[in-house]
């Protein structure tokens, strides 16, 4: 027996980069985007206006008390862990603080953190054995965070200006432990020399790591205590990279995904190193952010160390708000995308690697397009194709000349610049982007869109037998399914 089955004409949705809004100002002269026309082709300015260098680890230590490594300083006043009373950051909190306050005992860590964000707390022997460790954890930062602004508005309940409380000690620490008891910690008889570090520690041996010169531990009064640098003579600053001595000031480009090595020791002892796995992101598009000095830069994958705008893919219905998604999507456009604005004059961002490390990342500048050039296809548009010359409408800004070559881009509406692209996605099973060429007078950039390509057609077979005192029966089954790409001409997403 044989079964022929034919059915299913629904497209699955995917979601893709041209689908996001976008989130800043556009000049609507043209009366784009528009309910209509609301989805944005993006442009692909990639060695067409902009280019990436490779990815750069910069350091200078050539002055031997600070590091500059990435555009971030890293010193004795930047870099500090140490223990003190609450007053001994600063004598004005004894305007609010209540005498068992004041003489509590604090843990307190500042640190630059683009280069760490967290990590454990460890006192470390000259041997390198662990005499001390305290893992940081979300609610230590927030904790601490909650306190310094209860003592800001206390502060300023007392009349002390503004600019006085952003500069106190206190108030420029990332994190401190508090209540840190002398009965339940060992620092108040250690006898040996050592080095408080914040490490953060990753798989397949990536870390970073920044300690303090050498202290021991200094007995006052009946109970109280400090760390002082322990006495040893001064030795020069040094830097080893790369599994090298190294220059104390230097640039080298780094391998994406091949572990870089680098150590620096300031003058005084105190320092930093990491082993680190550069990553990079991956542009989408730059645009020159019309009437100032800035462009926009859109990618998606590893953020710079400053902060980016997160941008929403996936655009959930009313039920899946309400009861969540039950299943797990297995198709569509996962990438997280993200934008920032950055100088026009000096285009550069900075990346962290994984473990650690920071790298430069500088673009060239030629030629970019601003928004107003920027053409949008209907709001409506497929989401994925199964042919090659999907019909997708366009529509660009007045006086903007759209053509392609992938496949083809055909005037409709002269008037209202509305054109039809027959796009092209000549690879099927994987996403495919097409270009479309914008002539703005004497210049000329390039916008595209990216769009799935399925197979249309699958046939399944299916057989089976069975055997009974003496005979034998085979069973078969054949199932045959096509996806139309349009149903007598509607591209309609139900039904097509």
């Amino acid at each position: 027996m044989v079964v022929l089955l034919f059915w299913g004409i629904i497209v699955p949705q995917i979601s893709i980069a041209a689908e996001v809004q976008l989130t800043s100002p556009v000049r609507r002269r043209s009366g784009l985007p528009s309910q209509t026309y609301g989805l944005p082709l993006r442009f692909d300015v990639l060695n067409d206006g902009v280019t990436m260098s490779p990815l750069l680890l910069d350091w200078d230590l050539s002055s031997a008390d600070n590091l500059k490594i990435s555009g971030l300083e890293f010193n004795d006043h930047s870099f500090l862990l140490g223990i003190f009373k609450a007053v001994q950051l600063d004598p004005r909190l004894k305007l609010v603080l209540k005498d068992e306050q004041a003489s509590e005992w604090l843990f307190v860590a500042r640190w630059p953190r683009p280069l760490l964000k967290t990590g454990t707390l460890e006192a470390l022997s000259r041997s390198g054995k662990v005499l001390w460790h305290q893992d940081l954890v979300d609610a230590d930062f927030d904790s601490w965070k909650d306190q310094q602004t209860r003592w800001r508005q206390q502060l300023l309940a007392k009349k002390i200006p503004k600019e006085q409380i952003d500069v106190m000690p206190v108030m420029q620490t990332n994190v401190a432990i508090r209540d840190f008891k002398m009965d339940l910690q060992p620092f108040w008889t250690l006898t040996e020399p050592f080095r408080l570090c914040l490490t953060s520690d990753m798989d397949k041996s990536l870390f970073t790591r920044m300690c303090t010169h050498l202290v021991e531990v200094s007995h006052f009064k009946k109970s109280d205590v400090a760390l002082k640098a322990f006495p040893m003579s001064k030795a020069p600053a040094r830097v080893i990279a790369f599994n090298e001595e190294a220059k104390l000031q230097d640039s080298k480009p780094v391998i994406i995904n091949e572990p870089v090595q680098f150590y620096a020791e300031l003058d005084s002892g105190t320092s930093f190193e990491f082993m680190a796995k550069p990553t990079n992101f991956n542009m989408v598009e730059i645009v020159d952010i019309e009437g100032t000095n800035q462009c926009r830069l859109m990618a998606y994958g590893n953020r710079p160390n400053i902060p980016v705008h997160e941008i929403s893919m996936v655009k959930h219905g009313l039920l899946e708000k309400v009861v969540g998604r039950p299943w797990y999507q297995t198709i569509g456009d996962f990438r997280e995308f993200w934008e920032v604005n950055i100088p026009r004059d000096n285009p550069v961002l900075y990346v962290p690697g994984e473990g650690g490390g920071l790298f430069r990342e500088q673009f060239t500048i030629t030629k970019i397009p601003s928004d107003h050039l920027r053409p949008y296809i209907k709001s409506n548009s497929a989401k994925s194709t199964y042919v090659d010359g999907a019909k997708v409408f366009v529509k660009a800004p007045p006086g903007i000349k759209l053509s392609s070559t992938q496949n083809s881009v055909t005037m409709v509406e002269p008037a209202s610049n509305e054109m039809l692209w027959e796009f092209g996605a000549p690879k099927k099973g994987e996403y495919n982007k097409s270009y479309i060429t914008i002539t703005d007078g004497d210049k000329t950039f390039r916008a595209y869109r990216e769009m799935f390509r399925g197979y249309p057609g699958e046939v399944s077979l299916r057989t089976s037998g069975v055997a009974a005192s003496g005979s034998f029966l085979i069973l078969g089954e054949l199932a045959g399914s096509y996806w139309f790409e349009s149903i007598f001409g509607s591209t309609n997403y139900y039904l097509s």
